[in-house]
């Protein structure tokens, strides 16, 4: 495959999947130049840029927290997590007992989960508030 994004866009892409999943709302530029390990959001002002003439994201400069994956940049980050995947399975060792069934998903995946849900429910209830207000304001 093409490479589309270099290994740094497909790093910044990941994290900003990961900060919008996790807190359920995008992150800000010093949030993600904290993530990057970026001494100041210069340069993931750049690579924001690059990444928005590829396609692979939006982001409305003035407004806070506009950043958003488009459908072709998840698809990026979720090919590079199958080849990911992929390599490491190669290096696994065969599965010794091949017909016992998965387990199932213990306790603290379905916390998880729910976290994950709670976040993107919280988020969806203010950005439904903030229109109410928007809505009544007028």
């Amino acid at each position: 495959m093409k490479m589309i994004a270099t290994p740094r866009q497909v790093q910044i892409m990941e994290v900003i999947h990961e900060l919008s999943t996790r807190e359920g709302y995008a992150p800000s530029l010093e949030e993600l130049s904290d993530e990057l390990c970026m001494r100041s959001p210069g340069g993931v002002v750049s690579g924001l840029q690059s990444l928005m003439k590829k396609g692979l994201l939006t982001w409305r400069r003035k407004a806070a927290r506009s950043i958003r994956l488009t459908p072709a940049g998840i698809n990026v980050i979720c090919h590079r997590r199958n080849e990911v995947e992929m390599r490491l399975h190669a290096r696994a060792e065969p599965d010794p007992c091949p017909h016992v069934e998965p387990m199932a998903p213990t306790e603290e995946d379905v916390r998880a989960a729910h976290r994950v849900i709670d976040g993107q429910i919280a988020a969806l209830l203010e950005k439904a508030a903030k229109m109410l207000r928007t809505r009544e304001a007028r």
